[in-house]
């Protein structure tokens, strides 16, 4: 699962992690604003290439405040399955729940 000393108390903060091909993988770390910027501007080839994920949740921890969804994720475009996707959440200011800290694994190449 993601990093050991990440805390996301006071900022949102969204991991991700690419896995290379010969198996020895790197961390990117992006804020929240950063993170929605870089997805807003790749939603419309990812719509044009179909490039679409399913999930099916595999648990739930929660430890204090904090629910953990895990999950597995399936990656249509490249035919591969990410299972160590989790969020947390936390209840907001306006009563709904809110993602505090996604981690996905992605892989550059297809297994199509």
């Amino acid at each position: 699962m993601g990093p050991k000393n990440q805390t996301c108390e006071q900022t949102s903060q969204v991991t991700l992690c690419k896995i290379a091909l010969h198996l020895q993988g790197f961390q990117l770390y992006f804020l929240t604003a950063q993170y929605k910027t870089l997805i807003r501007s790749a939603m419309p080839l990812a719509k044009q290439r179909n490039d679409r994920s399913t999930y099916k949740i595999t648990g739930i921890e929660i430890k204090g405040a904090i629910p953990t969804i895990k999950a597995e994720r399936f990656s249509t475009l490249r035919c591969y399955t990410d299972s160590g996707f989790f969020i947390r959440v936390r209840l907001g200011e306006n009563g709904k729940y809110m993602i505090i800290e996604e981690y996905t694994e992605t892989q550059p190449h297809s297994d199509c």
